[in-house]
């Protein structure tokens, strides 16, 4: 699934200043801002992913067989589509957020107003885009021209699970953005890094079970689904106020 741009971490807001009690936690929140730690995990964890794509890239395609695994690909490159549905709207919202974090108004209800509005709008653009593809879901394939494998199973399917994962990249733009706006860049690497290696080797799992193409992605519906849990936990850790899930203000 994509990534949000990197931003620049905003200062830390007087709610953001206090470490929580205990090593584990002292240490979490001395790395939560370390843009340095960041970097050189971000690197260390993009240069392993490179290395052990090509390792899982041997194991997929030897247990899908390479009709079924370039079907994969093709919707894939379909859902990953689903990164560019915002707009740019997620970048506004982390810069906009980091300006006024930078200025110490976490509070400010002006910022409030501007994030109940943001909510309202991604969740209008979520419901939106996956209530189409839902709609559509029979007769897309066959309009993109999606090969037939017989191991595919049902592309419609297929494609009701990518509307799923679409609303989570929609959703996933925004709450990222938010988070990365309180500068917590040290704390998604890692879990990211995990939840992709975990999410291939289910998908492996799945393929040398000759499971059908719609369960072979729900691995990676379900690591969207915690990546999207952790961002809010992190948001709720550091900015308690900027998680908020309501209101909504359009």
């Amino acid at each position: 699934m994509p990534e949000p741009g990197n931003m620049a971490a905003a200062p830390a807001s007087p709610a953001a200043s206090a470490p929580a009690p205990g090593k584990l936690r002292r240490w979490l929140w001395a790395i939560r801002a370390n843009s340095r730690l960041a970097f050189l995990l971000q690197l260390a964890t993009r240069v392993l992913t490179s290395g052990l794509n090509l390792f899982w890239i041997r194991l997929l395609v030897g247990a899908m067989g390479k009709p079924l695994n370039g079907l994969y690909l093709a919707f894939q490159s379909v859902f990953s589509l689903g990164g560019l549905g915002d707009l740019g709207m997620g970048g506004a919202v982390g810069i906009r957020a980091g300006q006024y974090l930078g200025k110490e108004k976490e509070n400010d209800p002006e910022l409030q107003r501007f994030l109940a509005s943001a909510r309202a709008v991604f969740l209008f653009l979520t419901i939106a885009v996956v209530g189409l593809m839902l709609l559509f879901a029979h007769w897309i394939p066959h309009w993109l021209n999606f090969p037939s494998v017989p191991e595919a199973g049902s592309l419609t399917k297929v494609f009701a699970v990518g509307a799923a994962i679409v609303g989570g990249v929609l959703l996933f733009s925004y709450i990222s953005n938010v988070n990365y706006a309180c500068g917590n860049v040290g704390w998604p690497v890692l879990p990211d890094f995990l939840l992709l290696q975990a999410s291939l080797l289910c998908h492996w799992l799945l393929a040398r079970q000759g499971q059908p193409l719609w369960m072979q992605y729900l691995p990676y519906l379900v690591s969207a689904g915690i990546k999207l849990l952790l961002m809010w936990i992190y948001v709720r850790a550091s900015h308690p106020s900027l998680s908020r899930l309501l209101p909504l203000r359009i």
